[in-house]
């Protein structure tokens, strides 16, 4: 329901004509190519914030379905740096904070992907005083978080240890599709995806899973 109302306001906003799009997610520019491509010739250009969004572009450029011109600000040196470390890494456990009450220092944290979000949300994670375990797939983003002190291993051992699992937006998709082989999952561990900012006015940690059951 909430979803159809923030579709709608993407009419809403098109039906002004405008010349540019500013996007997250990139959402408003698939609309444009699907549903109101009578708009497209008025079209300058646009641009795209979101990692997610970023990756879809890339898409219909290589199809050659892309009809505007779009900065990429997700690829931005004080986008990455700032916004997605610091930005995500702090929003992640404020909406983790408020959703859960949970008490963070002692716990196992286990954060899937060691890129700019996954950066920032295991910093936080260690300043409130989580043991904070990475999982990654790449030998040099692995020895960069063992260097920055956390533990590293297979995802597979980790789910057995963490209280929570928390996947940044580089990892969220493609982990949540192939969650099924994991078998042994702590008892009490939860499993959130961490998206750059809200979208349908969803808190940053989007689901929860109960394992074992």
């Amino acid at each position: 329901m909430l979803q159809q109302r923030v579709l709608r306001s993407y009419d809403r906003v098109l039906d002004f004509k405008p010349d540019i799009t500013i996007d997250d997610r990139a959402d408003l520019i698939f609309k444009l190519h699907k549903e109101r491509i009578d708009l497209l010739p008025d079209i300058l250009g646009g641009c795209e914030e979101t990692t997610t969004g970023i990756h879809r572009l890339h898409a219909m450029e290589k199809e050659r379905a892309l009809k505007m011109p779009i900065i990429a600000v997700n690829d931005a040196m004080t986008k990455y740096l700032f916004d997605n470390r610091y930005g995500t890494g702090q929003s992640a456990w404020d909406g983790i904070n408020r959703t859960t009450n949970l008490l963070v220092s002692g716990k196992n944290v286990v954060v899937a992907v060691y890129g700019w979000c996954g950066r920032g949300v295991a910093m936080r994670a260690a300043g409130l005083g989580a043991s904070v375990i990475v999982t990654e797939i790449y030998p040099i983003r692995a020895l960069e978080a063992r260097i920055d002190g956390y533990r590293f291993m297979k995802m597979v051992e980790a789910a057995k240890l963490g209280i929570s699992l928390l996947l940044p937006p580089e990892t969220a998709i493609s982990l949540q599709l192939n969650i099924s082989r994991y078998e042994e999952w702590s008892n009490s561990c939860e499993l959130r995806t961490l998206q750059c900012g809200n979208r349908y006015g969803n808190p940053l940690c989007s689901c929860k899973v109960s394992p074992n059951r």
